[in-house]
């Protein structure tokens, strides 16, 4: 069966087939680390040059304290701002008051994408076949760990080498800690979207209650630092604990206690969580076996309304509890805020007090809101991609009336055409029935008589596919069943050309009837080297017995059909077996040579049967085994392969190379 090479990819020299989810994780994370620790380094760049130039004097320094250090609406909007007299005060504040945020919103989004989002894709669905595993699972999240190292790796390397650059340097110490600071919310927020990723059903839910954590923890953040009464909430919210890490000035690591606890229980959850639910499920309820409503399904606009419904709901409780926190917290942080006018709340519009306050957060709140509208944007050209947009986008849609008006008008043309078809087909079978019992009577009356009617002379033919039951396992019983339908035509093709008869087709078996002992031995040539031209099918098995038979209704009976049954069921992979019957009857064969195979017990026959292997002249092309279906494939072509115990092995798909990868040992044989 030949399959899309785009869905292939090459995997070499695997030594421990459980790291495949490691490999495949951190593959895909290491060029986003890579990019975002330059971003990293550029910001660290920039901000040791630019605190040079821009305030090169203690008079410059000291206005900065007084405007960015005590302005509230920075650091409510960007956290608490410590020594910024300093350069490692002035680029710690910046650091993690950008990248810090920037990192945690980047893991929560790659947290989902790469677990929730590729399995929704069905790019997991070659390792993950079935219920998804822990161990599988803890691999995954292994390879995001590999991708935030690198990230970490990336961001150190830049804060010591810029570091050098400040007066006075930054010790490796500090750099190492500082970069350590700087993808700590990356490092939580991965592990939220790896949670959330086992709790939704889809990437667009996981990636939606994921964001709606952040926000929640963000919001308060602001509120924890927009008054010294609430400063103590800043222990209640993730981002809060990167802020008491206070890398390059006053560096606290055993702040880092509760932000390694949670990633490490969230990770452990998540492990957890995804040993309960089968692929392609989430934890949390869905309806998909509600009873049916079709409320608000009479257009898209409605469709749209009833996907998004929940999710409209969840912001409006969570903006709901919000406003009351916000709003019980605005009388403390009044008096504070009253003189506040210049820095971030005068380029907000210059108002103060309450007004400037809730103005802030309304800004704050505004942004999330806008951020989740956004992707829910661009989650449309996502369901698009997927096709669940198709039936929507084609046109507008029509009523009940209209559908069953359009369905008539096309019918009704081809309902006369009905009957004479299939009469057509019908008469065209009963036809070459016919035609076959008159040739069967002509060769009975020809022949001398015989001492019961219908008994003929026939060469009786079995061929059917090595493997098939494994085969069968391993792709599904579509893709076998497509398969078959390969291999009937095949078969019927050879058939016709040499004035064969298919008497019958018995699972992956078919009998054929032969007048001549030659026509089947060509027959059988001609089917081999079909099958084994093709870049990826099974290996042909053949056996064939020539004597007396006897014809009854297009079918063929008698010893002679039981000898070639058990005939072909003597021979291996592309071996054909005749009897010493054909032999003699079938004489010399330019394509083929005649070697002794042994005489050999049947079951249920009671004498040896010596026995004979065609061997066709022309060599079969080379071709690969894949161990677990047993396909057999071109090697030039063949995308999907790895390199086991010093030998490359090739596969017809990605599902056969992670059953092979799962257990390796049970496909460690030679295939018959």
């Amino acid at each position: 069966m030949t399959t899309d090479p785009t869905l292939h990819a090459s995997v070499t020299a695997i030594r421990w087939p459980g790291l495949v989810p490691v490999g495949r994780v951190a593959r895909r994370t290491l060029r986003g680390a890579l990019i975002w620790g330059a971003v990293f380094a550029l910001l660290v760049w920039e901000l040791v040059n630019e605190f040079t130039k821009e305030y090169p004097t203690a008079a410059d320094r000291a206005r900065l304290v007084k405007t960015m250090g005590s302005d509230v609406g920075s650091q409510a909007i960007f956290g608490p701002a410590h020594h910024l007299d300093t350069v490692a005060g002035y680029t710690a504040y910046h650091v993690i008051a950008v990248f810090g945020l920037i990192g945690a919103v980047l893991g929560l989004l790659a947290g989902t994408r790469l677990l929730r989002g590729e399995e929704d894709a069905g790019r997991w669905e070659a390792l993950l076949v079935g219920p998804t595993t822990r161990r599988r699972a803890a691999a995954a999240l292994a390879g995001l760990g590999l991708g935030l190292l690198a990230l970490w790796a990336v961001a150190a390397t830049a804060t010591l080498a810029f570091g050098r650059l400040a007066d006075p340097p930054f010790t490796l110490t500090a750099s190492l800690f500082t970069a350590l600071a700087g993808v700590a919310g990356a490092a939580m927020f991965l592990a939220v979207g790896a949670l959330c990723s086992q709790l939704a059903a889809t990437r667009r839910q996981a990636a939606e209650l994921a964001a709606g954590v952040f926000g929640f923890a963000y919001v308060i953040r602001v509120v924890a630092y927009s008054g010294t009464a609430l400063r103590w909430l800043h222990w209640v919210t993730p981002l809060g604990w990167v802020d008491e890490l206070r890398p390059l000035t006053n560096s606290r690591p055993l702040a880092l206690l509760p932000i390694v606890g949670l990633t490490a229980a969230l990770a452990g959850i998540t492990v957890v969580l995804a040993g309960t639910r089968d692929l392609g499920a989430g934890i949390l309820p869905t309806n998909d076996t509600a009873p049916p409503h079709t409320r608000l399904l009479h257009s898209p606009l409605g469709l749209a309304a009833r996907l998004e419904l929940h999710t409209a709901l969840g912001w409006t409780i969570g903006l709901g509890a919000g406003g009351l926190v916000l709003g019980l917290s605005t009388k403390t942080v009044q008096g504070i805020w009253k003189d506040q006018t210049g820095g971030v709340v005068q380029r907000l519009g210059g108002a103060s007090g309450g007004d400037a306050y809730l103005g802030l957060i309304f800004l704050i709140v505004a942004l999330l809101v806008g951020l989740a509208a956004a992707g829910q944007v661009t989650a449309t050209r996502e369901e698009e991609a997927d096709g669940r947009l198709d039936h929507l986008l084609a046109r507008p849609g029509i009523d009940g009336a209209e559908l069953t008006a359009a369905t008539e008008a096309v019918a009704e043309p081809l309902v006369g055409l009905m009957e004479p078809t299939v009469a057509y087909f019908h008469r065209k079978a009963w036809e070459r029935s016919q035609r076959e019992d008159l040739l069967v009577h002509m060769v009975q009356d020809a022949a001398p008589p015989g001492d019961v009617p219908g008994e003929i002379a026939a060469t009786i033919l079995f061929v059917d596919l090595s493997g098939f039951t494994p085969l069968t396992e391993a792709m599904g019983d579509a893709a076998a069943a497509a398969l078959m339908e390969r291999f009937s035509g095949l078969v019927r093709r050879a058939a016709l050309e040499h004035n064969g008869t298919v008497v019958k087709q018995i699972g992956d078996e078919f009998m054929l009837a032969f007048t001549e002992p030659a026509a089947a031995v060509a027959c059988g040539l001609d089917i081999e080297a079909a099958a084994s031209a093709e870049e990826q099918f099974p290996a042909v098995r053949q056996g064939a017995h020539a004597g007396r038979v006897l014809y009854r209704v297009g079918d063929y009976v008698g010893s002679t059909v039981n000898v070639a049954a058990r005939v072909v069921a003597e021979a291996d992979r592309h071996q054909f077996l005749i009897t010493g019957a054909v032999r003699d009857g079938a004489g010399d064969h330019g394509d083929a040579t005649f070697s002794g195979a042994g005489t050999r017990s049947l079951r249920g026959i009671a004498e040896r049967v010596e026995l004979f292997e065609v061997v066709p002249t022309s060599a079969r092309p080379a071709r690969a085994i894949d161990p677990v279906c047993l396909m057999e494939l071109d090697p030039s072509t063949c995308l999907t392969q790895l390199t086991w115990r010093g030998a490359q092995v090739h596969f017809c798909s990605e599902a056969c190379l992670a059953r092979f990868v799962a257990a390796p040992d049970q496909y460690s044989h030679d295939p018959k």
